[in-house]
């Protein structure tokens, strides 16, 4: 049996909820707290046009964009950012097999 229990996911499922609330219309993405970072929201996205929507959605600029370049897949990365909402460390994130024009690998 885990040592974490529902209750401190509480804060997590309370932050998915007032972004259902706030932000309704935001692509379906999935949506995971677990046992090991129960206080974390994390938000997987499946296409860059979906990981844009959420990063308007949640007013943040640009800049707040993190992009990672793997080296053991030439011209792949992942594009993430992290903010909080109600409190609870929200990291939204998106895997690209290509990456944008003009990025170096």
């Amino acid at each position: 049996m885990s040592a974490v229990s529902l209750r401190q996911q509480q804060p997590a499922i309370t932050a998915l909820a007032e972004l259902a609330r706030t932000c309704p219309d935001l692509p379906a993405a999935s949506l995971r707290t677990d046992q090991f970072k129960p206080g974390e929201v994390i938000v997987q996205l499946d296409s860059v046009a979906d990981f844009e929507a959420w990063r308007e959605g949640l007013g943040l600029a640009p800049d707040a964009v993190d992009l990672t370049t793997y080296r053991t897949a030439p011209g792949s990365g992942q594009m993430e950012l992290r903010t909080t909402v109600t409190g609870v460390p929200v990291h939204v994130w998106v895997a690209m097999s290509q990456l944008p024009l003009g990025v170096a690998s």
